[in-house]
């Protein structure tokens, strides 16, 4: 079918990819809970159970490209509802498991595939349903990560305090299964794409050209079997070509012999016969001669291994969507931006451990995540209506926001009470809720067509992702080096203070090159 964009079951669409950032993601990001009763119940480290979270954030990072080949494979339904089927398979594996190996199986691993699966396959949905509205639409989408990390992590709690962690994770099995439920109404849509219209032109043309009279201007016969053809556009004009060429007129199926020609006997017939017969054994046995002696051949082998590279180039570029990263120098940027993005959310994580340090209360210190929780959803809710309605533009709002969120790590070492703490962690969340979710905006706007969204966005989470690593890893080095959180944060406001001028660079230029259009507009005239 061809969907109705921005409108009707567009709708639908979208609850059902918030759906999945909400029942999905949120049982996800919300395992930290677990930390504590697992290293008490099966006896392992902080550092052992700690790989559990760590790798299920990682698998997911470095299966998103895949994810994103997938889903422009198969589509974001199919995608969808597998990815839901291993976040609950997952989760029933973690409740069986006694050692913590069958833990990062299952949560790491497992969860981890199908959660970069249903993340991936939700921004395709949207991009296919979404034409005018979509920043709204992600926006919309996007908040029920939010709803996740406030809700999950408090009934988590409940549920292993009534059910015990193996029943806990049971249930959660059961609420991720709603994944598989919202991928079901991603109906899948009909694109027109390059070669589908190749193929329709095509049989155009055929068509065209069957309509009227013969090439030997006589009316066609409709008595005359009909020539095969194939479903396909290419092989329906290549048989039909091949059978006009070996097919002729009945004045030229047989030779006209002039009277008292010398006609060949039956005995030279057949030995005219046996040679041929001879010559085509012998043929036969010098090609399967050369088959089976050079089929392991230098030269061979060589075809063969170019082939596959081949096969492997074009998988990697056209299916995982990598052409774009190499082709197309502004995703480059925003690639490299969504790097820097993911580095500075270090001061998700150690606002409560810094706040703690300088001498404010634990509960006082993790409401300080909750402010930022907070920021997040209204800056989630707010950007995508006025975005739409083109009151401002995706670049400057994504530059903005970004250097806003810069700001706000920047100026966390500065202050030591709880008022100018909770202002920052709410500055902190509007700037980083806001900047992610037009990151995948700005990236759908780049995409030549919808069906690549899914690939692009598979490539920006795996960078993303990387850059979360390496921003959290070399920010415990700084602290166990110089037992302070500043330097850190102030490390995170650097590389944010790049990726916001990188984005300016980037809007000013687009710009420019969009006034310049004007003025050569304006001059034609």
């Amino acid at each position: 079918m061809e969907p109705h964009t921005d409108s009707g079951w567009s709708w639908v669409v979208m609850f059902g990819a918030f759906l999945v950032n909400f029942t999905g993601i949120g049982v996800v990001m919300s395992r930290g809970v677990y930390l504590n009763v697992w290293m008490e119940d099966l006896e392992a480290s902080a550092t052992s159970t700690s790989l559990v979270v760590s790798i299920g954030a990682l698998m997911m990072a470095l299966f998103s490209p895949v994810s994103g080949a997938l889903c422009t494979k198969f589509g974001p339904r199919m995608l969808t509802i597998l990815g839901g089927v291993l976040i609950m398979g997952g989760a029933i594996v973690s409740s069986l498991a006694s050692t913590v190996s069958l833990l990062v199986i299952g949560n790491g691993f497992i969860t981890g595939l199908g959660a970069s699966m249903a993340f991936v396959s939700s921004f395709q949905g949207l991009a296919l349903y979404f034409n005018h509205k979509f920043t709204f639409a992600s926006g919309m989408a996007s908040v029920g990560i939010s709803f996740g990390h406030l809700a999950f992590p408090p009934l988590n709690t409940y549920l292993i305090d009534v059910y015990g962690w193996r029943g806990s994770l049971l249930i959660t099995a059961a609420v991720s299964m709603h994944v598989a439920v919202a991928g079901a109404v991603m109906r899948p849509v009909a694109l027109m794409t390059a070669a589908n219209k190749k193929n329709a032109d095509l049989n155009a043309n055929v068509s065209e050209a069957e309509v009227g009279v013969t090439e030997d201007n006589r009316e066609p016969d409709n008595n005359a079997p009909k020539p095969l053809t194939t479903t396909q556009g290419n092989g329906q004009a290549l048989v039909r070509m091949v059978i006009e060429r070996s097919t002729s007129d009945n004045s030229q199926q047989f030779l006209r012999i002039p009277p008292g020609a010398d006609l060949p006997s039956d005995e030279d017939s057949t030995k005219d016969d046996e040679k041929d017969s001879a010559r085509d054994n012998g043929a036969n046995e010098f090609s399967q001669g050369r088959r089976s002696g050079f089929r392991d051949t230098p030269h061979s082998i060589f075809e063969s291994s170019v082939r596959r590279l081949l096969v492997f180039k074009h998988f990697l570029f056209v299916t995982c969507g990598m052409k774009h990263f190499v082709l197309t120098p502004r995703f480059k940027v925003v690639v490299i931006v969504g790097f820097c993005h993911g580095f500075g959310k270090l001061s998700l994580v150690y606002v409560v451990p810094r706040a703690e340090t300088v001498g404010i209360t634990p509960e006082r210190a993790s409401l300080l995540l909750s402010l930022i929780g907070a920021g997040s959803v209204v800056g989630r809710l707010s950007h995508g209506w006025f975005i739409d309605r083109q009151y401002v533009t995706a670049e400057m709002t994504f530059a903005w926001t970004l250097l806003l969120f810069c700001g706000s790590i920047f100026l966390v070492p500065a202050f030591d009470s709880f008022p100018p703490l909770g202002v920052l962690a709410v500055m902190t969340g509007i700037g980083y809720s806001v900047s992610a979710c037009l990151l995948v905006a700005i990236v759908r706007t780049l995409m030549p067509s919808a069906s690549d969204t899914a690939a692009a966005v598979g490539f920006l989470i795996l960078f993303w992702d990387v850059g979360e690593i390496i921003g959290l890893l070399l920010s415990g080095v700084i602290y166990d080096v110089l037992r302070s959180f500043d330097v850190a944060f102030v490390t995170g406001g650097v590389v944010l203070l790049l990726a916001s001028s990188a984005a300016f660079v980037m809007y000013f230029r687009k710009r420019m090159k969009y006034c310049k259009c004007e003025m050569n507009r304006a001059a034609s005239i």
